[in-house]
């Protein structure tokens, strides 16, 4: 353990907060000039460490007025210093390395704090005498002028410093106190003998009196007799009449308590009756509210179902309207298409019709061509009837022929090319237009299932959402309900807390009150509560553990008393009233032996309750020595027999182990334990009402949620719908389009189909004339033809003829086959395919209806109000019943209720009647118990009897006896000059006088140990002189010789020389053996010297030594030298300096050492330097290097000699200038 740092603020010189750097656990030296504040700086070390005030007492105003910081600036109103050690080695008693003591001081103030705990000054005494710090031997702190003081102490002070060190003012303190003692039991001695001599001479004169008295006491006795006999038969006949007054009493009280008993039970069933009636009341208006709310709910779905089925009504016309035109569009369908295909079938007929008559054209007209043009060739052969004049001309005119035929043929074939090409293109794009045809289809059968799929799906949530708000109905229903369950069972707790309230002293309800909101805000941990709500009892026992507990049921039972005292400290933080803590670290269960010997009729009380074993510290407590008995007498009975434990009916009547008793009637009505127990359950009741409303708050907000989510879909849903019901017109209308797009070039193939057979027809006739005209280039011209020209040339006329009838006749056929197939694909592109179209769209779209979706959607929504609705109806039922029972149940229990009043008053009269009954024997038994007493009193008055003192008059009558008891007065009378006590004080003064012997001899015995003691104490303070000196001696021996090399030192007791007179006083100091401790050293000169002989540098190493030697005796953790070196020779600074060194390396005692000095033997060896300084009136300290601290010290030195010659020089001038009579009176 070591000093580790020191903190200060305001004290002495030292102003504003000072933190000094951490110190080594060795050698720290503190150097700086005069007035720095290094004498403060130890000072402030000593005020924490409680040196700096030697007195026991609390610091003075004007001694800590003295210690604030007086300098330039604002006044300072307080101040601290706080010392930081190093507690690895745990010396202190803290479970902590680090611990931290703070002094305070103000002008009011002076305290101390552990670890910011506050600490008594006491406190701090004591742990730091724990940790080694000794009051009687405070040398661990050396200030300035110790030194010297030593050096110059006497050999009795120097004695009775060893004395201080070695604790023999305890023995001393104890000799005074035991001779005071002594001189008390003296003085009591000699009081004792004079009280016995004064009894002597008593006891001497009532003998005399002693004859007359005995005929006195024989007349007494027969005039005590008869007054005892009279007094007897007094006492006897007002029992008998005691008696008989209690058995009437008590048949009075037996009949006024069955009364009450009746008028309690009476009362408790008007209360149950009272609480079934608000319960009923509760459930009528809770049925009432359901009834009201059902009726709303009622109406507004009887409204909602009337629209409903107009709504319905209303679509089915319009969807039955619909659907026979739709059923009409069908029938009207099928025929159509059967005449589509009828006509389709026509049209392929008229088709191959026409294109076999196209066909034979065409061979007719290629045959026609090729007759017509062997015609021309022959009649072209005789020069064409004188047409050409040569065979050249004729041949030029028929390459000119054919070159225009040619041209025509090339105009011909490039027409056929091109139809042929629009032919292909036409084919090309009906087979693209096809494909978007069976794309729109397949986008629009999609789009229908999907619509389809739609609609059901809003259907099937239209029906999830419907029976989700049935049950957000549902749930909302059950909210209010419990909302107003919650409502009044907060009501009934609130009543009860103010029961609770009452129950408790206020003070100790408005501490608990804020405890619990304590605990809430500084969430505390480790309160459980009041006892009483920690275990649980049977009804019948509340009344007997109340009167035990008393007001400990209000205490609190926290886990430690550091939770016990956080909570009292912030109650008295904010003034918010009282409470008893109970904490559980601080008890322990006791094991208790219970009375077994009375078997059931005895029971422990706490083998009756139920609670938790964690708290049964704190249950035993309070009910662990308390067992219930089955009466009172009972009771008595087990508290007489045992001491171990208190007794308690089920009544409440306690009866003590120490002989108390307490009873009476007690009122189980205003029972703090069912009340509590009422409170609990509400307080149970509550929370899970509050849960259950929580529950269903969360539920409401899940259906809510799901509502919102379906409400959401079906939104999404239809739109979705009516997206799709949009988005199908298009596809329609884009599959007519390429349909009609079909037909138009469907129409210009067949065109140019016909086109095209045409062209052929041409070519091939073109291609005749060429061929005929070519083979007639070049041969000669002739005037006739040859017979078988002619006859071929007539042949060809005819044929020629003959073919233009046919090829008329085959055209108007043509004409007639493509009339045919222009009138049927009229028919069926521009009627019966349109009609048909239109009928398949009126046909497809039913299932797109939006009438029909609707009355589906409402249909269902009409099913969903209906069932709602016989719900609603159902609880209507259910309600108006529970409506008419409660009605019922409320009557019969008011009834019930009017009747148990009705009898309670008349019970409350009867018990009146029986109390005032009561009331008057009572009073009667009071006048008799006086009387009895009065008796009973003068019976006492008449003394000690004889034993035959009843006998001697029992036969007698009463006026006998007062004749004879008027007859003893008269004797009486005689001795009326006679000491009627003069026996009772003999036999009194000879009692005295027994006891003052009896004293006198204690007194004695204790004189006598006294003595004994003082001379104990005597010895044991000796030895513990001699063992101290002896261990000193030793060490300053060692000590001496480390200090001084070749010197010797040695301490000397010297024993005093007893007188006479030092003898006869025993009280006084003459007893101490010894008288002194002398000092011998030797310096290496082989003189030994006695400190009268030594110099001031050598007594100062000889006081150090011996300061070592006391420290060596009880070792310290740390030092603190203020300046000790200051008066030491040089050679033996550094002897002192290697000594400190040795002792911070020692193994078995290291010590740290916080030096100050002016001189570099001891900064040499220190492992840290620190420098003060002091600027403005305010000190400062800072770690220095050590270099610094030596150039410093030699400065320092360097100004000290300057000084001292300055002075020793001012000194001799003085001297010189002294005048003569001066010098010689000086001398």
């Amino acid at each position: 353990m070591f000093i580790k740092q020191v903190i200060i603020e305001g004290f002495k010189s030292y102003k504003d907060q000072l933190a000094v750097d951490p110190f080594s656990e060795k050698i720290n030296v503190v150097v700086g000039a005069n007035g720095s504040g290094k004498s403060n700086f130890f000072h402030a070390i000593r005020f924490v460490l409680n040196v700096l005030d030697d007195s026991s007492g609390a610091l003075r105003q004007e001694e800590r007025q003295r210690l604030l910081h007086e300098g330039a600036g604002h006044a300072v109103m307080s101040a601290y210093v706080e010392l930081v050690f190093d507690n690895a080695d745990g010396r202190l008693p803290v479970d902590r390395d680090e611990v931290r003591l703070r002094r305070s001081i103000g002008l009011k103030k002076d305290e101390y704090y552990l670890d910011k705990k506050h600490m008594t000054k006491t406190e701090v005494m004591n742990l730091l005498e724990t940790a080694g710090f000794s009051r009687s031997n405070p040398y661990y702190v050396v200030q300035q002028g110790r030194i010297v003081e030593m050096a110059h102490m006497t050999d009795a002070k120097r004695l009775d410093l060893l004395k201080d060190i070695g604790g023999t003012k305890v023995y001393e303190e104890r000799r005074r106190d035991s001779l005071e003692v002594l001189r008390e039991c003296e003085g009591k001695r000699r009081s004792i003998q004079d009280l016995v001599e004064q009894l002597e001479s008593r006891l001497a004169s009532l003998d005399e009196e002693r004859d007359e008295l005995a005929a006195y006491q024989a007349a007494d006795r027969e005039k005590r007799a008869i007054e005892y006999t009279i007094l007897d038969r007094e006492i006897s006949s007002t029992k008998e009449a005691l008696s008989k007054l209690e058995d009437s009493r008590q048949k009075a009280s037996d009949e006024m308590n069955q009364v009450t008993d009746e008028k309690f039970d009476l009362l408790a069933e008007v209360k149950a009756a009272e609480k079934k009636l608000k319960r009923l009341k509760s459930e009528r208006e809770e049925a009432s509210a359901i009834m009201k709310q059902t009726l709303k709910e009622k109406e507004a779905a009887l409204v909602k179902k009337t629209k409903l089925e107009l709504e319905v009504k209303e679509l089915e016309e319009r969807v039955s309207s619909g659907s026979g035109a739709q059923s009409a569009a069908a029938e009207e369908l099928v025929v159509i298409e059967r005449e589509i295909s009828a006509k389709e079938k026509e049209l392929e007929s008229a088709v191959a019709n026409l294109t076999d008559a196209s066909e034979k054209e065409t061979r007719l007209s290629a045959d026609l061509a090729q007759k017509s043009s062997r015609l021309q060739s022959l009649f072209a052969l005789t020069g064409g009837d004188g047409q050409y004049k040569s065979s050249e001309e004729r041949d030029a005119a028929l390459k000119n022929e054919i070159s225009r035929l040619e041209e025509a043929k090339k105009t011909k074939v490039q027409s056929k090319a091109m139809a042929l090409q629009h032919i292909e293109k036409s084919q090309d794009e009906i087979g693209r237009v096809q494909e978007l045809i069976a794309e729109a289809e397949t986008s629009l059968r999609t789009l229908q299932d999907e619509n389809k799929d739609s609609k059901s799906r809003v259907l099937t949530v239209t029906s999830d959402r419907d029976e989700l708000l049935n049950k957000q109905k549902d749930l909302w229903r059950r909210e209010d309900e419990l909302k107003r369950q919650f409502d009044q069972q907060r009501e009934d707790l609130r009543k009860w807390d103010k029961v609770m309230e009452s129950a408790a002293p206020r003070e100790v309800t408005r501490g608990l009150n804020s405890v619990k909101r304590l605990v809430r805000q500084h969430n505390i941990e480790g309160v459980y509560g009041t006892l009483m709500e920690l275990f649980s009892c049977p009804s019948a026992l509340n009344t007997a553990v109340e009167t035990v507990a008393g007001n400990a049921l209000f205490h609190l039972v926290v886990e430690t008393d550091e939770v016990a005292t956080r909570l009292t400290e912030l109650l008295i933080q904010e003034r918010s009233g009282r409470a008893t803590f109970i904490p559980l670290n601080r008890l322990t269960a006791e094991t208790i032996e219970y009375p077994t010997e009375w078997g059931k009729d005895v029971m422990p009380l706490m083998k009756r309750m139920t609670f938790d074993d964690k708290f049964a510290p704190a249950i035993s407590q309070v009910f662990g020595k308390v067992v219930v008995c089955r009466s009172l007498q009972l009771a008595t009975e087990v508290t007489a027999a045992t001491d171990r434990v208190n007794c308690v009916t089920m009544d409440g009547d306690q009866v003590e182990r120490r002989g108390a008793l307490r009873g009476g009637f007690v009122d189980s009505r205003k029972s703090r334990l069912e009340a509590m127990r009422e409170y609990k359950m509400l307080t149970t009741k509550v929370g899970k009402t509050e849960l259950e409303i929580k529950s269903i708050q969360d539920k409401v907000a899940e259906v809510s949620q799901d509502i919102t989510n379906a409400t959401s879909e079906l939104s999404q849903l239809k739109a979705k719908v009516e997206h799709l019901q949009t988005q199908q017109e298009p596809l329609r209308a884009q599959i007519r389009h390429h349909q009609e797009r079909i037909e138009v070039l469907t129409t210009e193939m067949s065109s140019k189909q016909r086109s095209i057979f045409e062209m052929e027809a041409g070519i091939t006739a073109v291609d005749a004339d060429i061929s005929s005209r070519t083979q007639l280039i070049g041969t000669p011209l002739r005037n006739t033809l040859t017979p078988q020209e002619m006859e071929e040339m007539s042949r060809l006329q005819e044929e020629i003829y003959t073919l233009k009838l046919q090829s008329a006749d085959m055209r108007a056929s043509r004409l007639d086959a493509q009339a045919a197939v222009d009138s049927i694909e009229v028919m069926l592109n521009s009627n019966l395919r349109k009609r048909a179209k239109d009928l398949n769209e009126k046909v497809s779209s039913s299932t797109a209806n939006p009438d029909s979706y609707t009355l589906s959607s409402k249909k269902a929504e009409l099913e969903m109000v209906l069932q709602d609705l016989s719900t609603i109806q159902k609880t209507e039922k259910e309600a108006e019943a529970i409506l008419d029972e409660t009605s019922k149940e409320i009557r019969s229990v008011e009834s019930s209720k009017d009747k148990m009043l009705e009898k309670s008053v008349v019970d409350e009269r009867t018990a009146e009647d029986r109390q005032k009954q009561l009331e008057s024997l009572n009073n009667r038994k009071s006048v008799l118990l006086t009387k009895r007493a009065e008796l009973e009193r003068r019976v006492r008055e008449l003394g000690t009897l004889p034993a035959d003192a009843y006998e001697m008059h029992r036969d007698a009558t009463t006026e006998q006896l007062h004749s004879a008891l008027h007859a003893a007065n008269q004797e009486a009378k005689k001795f009326a000059h006679v000491n009627q006590k003069a026996l009772d004080q003999y036999v009194s003064f000879s009692e005295q006088r027994e006891e003052l012997a009896r004293r006198k001899q204690e007194n004695d015995a204790a004189e006598e140990k006294i003595r004994h003691l003082i001379e104990t104490l005597d010895m044991r303070k000796d030895e513990a002189i001699e063992r101290t000196f002896k261990q000193v001696a030793l060490n300053f021996r060692q000590v001496f010789a480390a200090l001084v090399p070749g010197g010797k030192g040695e301490l000397v007791m010297q024993k005093a020389v007893q007188t006479m007179d030092d003898e006869a006083d025993e009280g006084g100091s003459s007893m101490d053996r010894y008288s002194g401790v002398k000092v011998k050293v030797s310096f290496g000169t082989g003189d030994v010297m006695s400190m009268k002989q030594l110099s001031g540098g050598q007594k100062t190493l000889v006081a150090l030594t011996l300061i070592f030697s006391i420290q060596r005796c009880d070792p310290a953790p740390f030092y603190l030298f203020d300046e000790i070196d200051a008066a030491l020779d040089p050679q033996y600074r550094s002897t002192v300096a290697h000594m400190l060194q040795q002792q911070v390396n020692d193994d078995q005692n290291p010590a740290q050492f916080i030096i100050t000095t002016f001189h570099p033997q001891i900064v040499q060896v220190a492992d840290k330097v620190y420098g003060a300084s002091h600027r403005n009136r305010i000190s400062s300290i800072v770690q220095v290097q050590r270099e610094d601290a030596l150039e410093f010290l030699q400065a320092e030195e360097k100004r000290g000699t300057a000084a001292e010659d300055a002075r020793k020089k001012q000194h001799h001038e003085g001297q010189e200038n002294i005048p003569m009579d001066v010098d010689i009176q000086q001398q």
